[in-house]
């Protein structure tokens, strides 16, 4: 009996251990079920999926060129004479617009489109409110909307150690309208300008 005892405690303490270390993984901010890469620039992800670090090959804090060069060619949206601001559309989607500022990517930004983009969460444009909350932890930062009345506004999350995160924009309607992902410039309302 003494021997199971003995044979028992090792167990019980190697149980207990994992489920401290399993248990301090649920107190990490930030989407619910989705492993937070230890260096963001360094896990691509797939092609279509947009996560806080990107578009498949397209890196947040990429050179404009490197950019370009990722997805195969992009024509320019809109630049401003004087500006080190303009977004580039993809040619392979028309679903993402991507920011440049100083030659940087900045932000990528998920709209309506024939080929609808997917979160690293698993939402789209079109999710609403709800389908949100249910990926993310109680840290969503709500705002309300600038220009709409509720139940348009804003959901934000964002991860202190990378300073890069994710923005819900919602409708008047309560449902995504546009996702943008990237550093500090998704808390720009107006892009550019």
């Amino acid at each position: 009996m003494a021997k199971f005892r003995a044979m028992k405690t090792p167990a019980l303490i190697l149980a207990a251990a994992i489920l401290l270390v399993a248990c301090d993984r649920t107190s990490i901010v930030g989407p619910k079920n989705v492993a937070q890469p230890e260096d963001p620039a360094a896990a691509a992800a797939p092609p279509s999926i947009l996560s806080p670090q990107g578009w498949g090959p397209v890196r947040i804090g990429m050179r404009a060129q490197a950019a370009l060069e990722a997805t195969g060619g992009v024509l320019p949206v809109v630049k401003q004479e004087g500006s080190d601001c303009y977004y580039l559309r993809p040619t392979s989607s028309d679903s993402v617009l991507v920011m440049i500022q100083a030659d940087r990517v900045t932000r990528i930004e998920a709209i309506a489109g024939t080929a609808p983009v997917v979160t690293d969460t698993g939402l789209t444009v079109g999710a609403t409110e709800r389908q949100i909350r249910e990926r993310y932890s109680a840290e969503l930062e709500a705002e309300p909307q600038k220009y709409l009345p509720a139940p348009a506004g804003y959901l934000t999350w964002w991860n202190q150690r990378t300073q890069q995160g994710v923005r819900y924009v919602l409708g008047a309607d309560g449902k995504t309208e546009r996702i943008i992902v990237g550093g500090p410039a998704i808390r720009l309302v107006e892009g550019c300008s």
